[in-house]
């Protein structure tokens, strides 16, 4: 795999190229490959934007995920502790992801307590936020990256992605056209960006209902109280075993993970 970044020719605060009829841009040629990703894993890479107005590229293969099965997460956080710079937002970055023909997909814009990239596809089913805690009397105390949210989980089929991270960006629905809005005169900026990816067909079950950290007869009591009817303070999709009913089949489900048993 190679992770060598190579700046984006197209990193113009507000250049359009126009050819008879609209916008033409080519596929990027200079980008981070960051190779095939079929399997269930979790990784990372950087980004490193060379000035406000810089755009980054990268590509990658990603497997098949539906409503039913699979997900596909990826999300940026503010390294922590940041000081002063998070007052500037000078880690913040957008992304855009589109297909391998350049049709748009989706678009990122600042999401998190103080900006960052979030997207899902897959399982309606919300993870947890990613969180990093600060030293003792740092600002902010705590970052906090959602890159679940219901409204943003949509299908996906395999094949190959281009990722854009930058300022704020302008994408447009076509031809990988990616454009930004920031002053080249802002500074340099970094950050990480995060992958969760588990395919469709492979079994998955998170049995932490009630997102503390454990796997436990808590986790039990929440699911009952959300299928009587109770409030679900997480939005986790009370049909745990995926039978398109939420009742105690869901419930006989959880105690059978949380004792050890597989996910089905």
């Amino acid at each position: 795999m190679s992770l060598t970044p190579r700046r984006a020719p197209v990193a113009f605060a507000s250049m359009y190229i126009w050819a008879s009829g609209g916008t033409v841009l080519a596929q990027p040629n200079s980008f981070v490959d960051l190779g095939s990703h079929l399997n269930p894993e979790q990784f990372s890479t950087p980004i490193h934007l060379d000035s406000g107005s810089d755009i980054e590229w990268f590509r990658i293969e990603l497997p098949d995920v539906n409503e039913q099965s699979g997900f596909i997460d990826m999300w940026s956080l503010v390294p922590n502790p940041c000081g002063s710079l998070c007052d500037s937002l000078l880690y913040s970055a957008d992304m855009s992801i589109y297909s391998e023909s350049g049709e748009l997909i989706g678009v990122s814009n600042g999401l998190g307590d103080i900006g960052g990239i979030g997207f899902s596809f897959g399982i309606t089913d919300p993870r947890p936020p990613i969180c990093l805690q600060s030293e003792p009397g740092t600002y902010p105390e705590y970052v906090c990256s959602y890159p679940v949210s219901p409204f943003s989980m949509v299908p996906l089929a395999r094949g190959t992605y281009w990722l854009a991270a930058g300022n704020r960006l302008l994408a447009t629905l076509h031809n990988w056209e990616v454009y930004t809005h920031a002053s080249p005169t802002n500074p340099a900026r970094d950050t990480t960006l995060y992958f969760n990816i588990h395919p469709a067909g492979v079994p998955y079950c998170d049995p932490d209902m009630n997102w503390d950290g454990n796997a436990d007869s808590a986790d039990i009591d929440y699911l009952i109280n959300v299928i009587a009817g109770g409030e679900n303070p997480n939005g986790r999709n009370p049909d745990f075993n995926r039978d398109g009913n939420a009742d105690m089949g869901d419930v006989d489900a959880l105690i059978n993970v949380i004792a050890g048993g597989a996910c089905k």
